[in-house]
């Protein structure tokens, strides 16, 4: 997934000179040709997390329809590690709007992309500069609070970062330790996506979609039961992720998400640690068990949605099989999506970009 701590500094070490050269052309020519009212989108993911590239699709949607005259530039975490500098920013146009790519990666757990994100805001000056909903989660212990210091420092100087958050839990840290910093509370983009709901589907199985990562909480014992619960009714069960075994470019992130939307479309039932492997079943119309993860952001994901009755988060207490039994059996309207639903939520975060950089948006 995303790469540890560091690893940028020892990536340039392995490019080639003539690479890095390349690199630098490249972005100094995307940022040559914008138009004067451009949105650039920073952090913009080239791993092979494809929870990451869902929310670029949202995201691109998003902007598609509330600011439909403005060209999108995309540059990439790895590009900008290795081709960025105050020399190319300077080249931007003086309407532009700066944004950074939502996520999960403020705090602790994937430090190095909100390094980067730093870096590209030290250098930009005082232009607002608005972070796309994110978790915000610090680790316990002495290196989660000699990180969380720093970010407070960094961010207390750039009052000029607004943070959208995707969940109740890290809006409300981010008031209490951002206090000199606008924050808003929005949903995932990923849940603007067109997830193609198709009730004429034939759907067969349970489809397991767990972390193997530093944020998962999930232990066997619970996967163990779960399995023993599905075996009882019958239901054959494959195992899948979100996070592949090849890095996806933004070029090609469209078919590799669409593979695995088509994966859960088929799936009588999908049982999950992952925030977007719920998101991706909301948006697709298919049964969901969801259990939360160490930062907590699948119960923030699910909060948007949890009038829905095809999907259930399993918070404390042991599982109950009869909500196992109960999604196993129902037939989601492929209607009822989450963009819809969420459209006054939408809504309002174009609204806000509106207010915060005077950009008008098709409301």
């Amino acid at each position: 997934m995303n790469m540890p701590y560091n690893t940028m500094q020892l990536l340039k070490r392995w490019v080639t000179p003539l690479r890095l050269l390349m690199i630098r052309h490249e972005l100094e020519n995307r940022i040559k040709h914008l138009q004067q009212n451009a949105i650039v989108l920073f952090n913009v993911p080239d791993h092979n997390n494809l929870g990451d590239h869902a929310i670029s699709i949202g995201e691109r949607t998003f902007f598609q329809d509330y600011f439909p005259d403005r060209q999108v530039c995309e540059i990439t975490t790895k590009e900008w590690s290795l081709g960025g500098s105050a020399q190319l920013l300077q080249k931007l146009p003086d309407d532009a709007l700066i944004f950074f790519q939502g996520g999960g990666f403020l705090g602790s757990l994937w430090q190095w992309e909100e390094d980067n994100l730093c870096d590209v805001v030290s250098k930009l000056g005082d232009r607002t500069c608005i972070v796309l909903p994110q978790t915000l989660y610090f680790s316990d212990g002495i290196d989660g609070q000699a990180l969380k210091d720093k970010r407070i420092s960094f961010y207390a100087s750039h009052r000029n970062v607004v943070f959208f958050l995707r969940d109740k839990r890290s809006y409300d840290l981010c008031r209490h330790v951002l206090p000199d910093n606008q924050c808003y509370l929005f949903p995932d983009t990923t849940y603007y996506m067109d997830g193609h709901p198709d009730s004429s589907i034939h759907r067969n199985g349970v489809v397991f979609c767990f972390r193997v990562d530093q944020e998962k909480t999930l232990d066997d014992d619970i996967k163990r039961q779960v399995t023993d619960v599905l075996e009882n009714f019958g239901v054959p069960i494959t195992a899948t992720d979100t996070v592949i075994d090849h890095n996806v470019r933004p070029c090609s992130r469209m078919a590799a998400v669409e593979s695995k939307l088509d994966q859960f479309r088929h799936a009588q039932l999908v049982v999950t640690d992952r925030l977007h492997g719920l998101i991706l079943c909301a948006i697709t119309r298919t049964p969901c068990l969801a259990f939360n993860n160490i930062s907590k952001k699948v119960q923030g994901a699910y909060d948007w949605v949890a009038k829905d009755p095809s999907l259930s988060l399993v918070t404390n207490g042991p599982l109950d099989e009869a909500t196992l039994s109960r999604l196993l059996a129902v037939q989601p309207s492929s209607d009822d999506t989450p963009r819809i639903r969420l459209k006054p939520q939408f809504d309002d975060m174009a609204h806000t970009i509106q207010v915060l950089t005077g950009a008008r948006a098709s409301l």
